[in-house]
């Protein structure tokens, strides 16, 4: 979580002229925060296969059993979802500042 948000930080300090408030700047945000946010997300998903596999084997639900649920499924886009917004307003956010502070 910290790492994403000095990605965040530096995407905004550094591609300030990019991430700009228009359409363009927007979408181009957003994007790679759906790259970056996908990546933390997958890599979640990996370590929490790994912890609930590696738990008691007096479970009665498995992996498959849990991810097949769709409440599963939904909580994880929720999370991506908002991951994604926080992140990109970060990066927007960082990237005003900048231009203000050099212009």
């Amino acid at each position: 979580m910290v790492w994403n948000i000095f990605i965040h930080v530096g995407l905004g300090v550094f591609g300030y002229n990019i991430f700009r408030l228009d359409g363009m700047g927007i979408a181009t945000c957003v994007g790679i925060a759906a790259i970056v946010q996908g990546f933390g997300t997958y890599r979640f998903l990996q370590y929490a296969k790994q912890r609930f596999e590696g738990s008691s084997a007096g479970e009665t639900q498995d992996w498959q059993g849990l991810s097949a649920s769709s409440n599963f499924k939904a909580k994880i886009v929720q999370l991506y979802l908002a991951k994604l917004v926080i992140y990109s307003g970060v990066t927007l956010a960082v990237a005003a500042v900048t231009r203000s502070v050099i212009a």
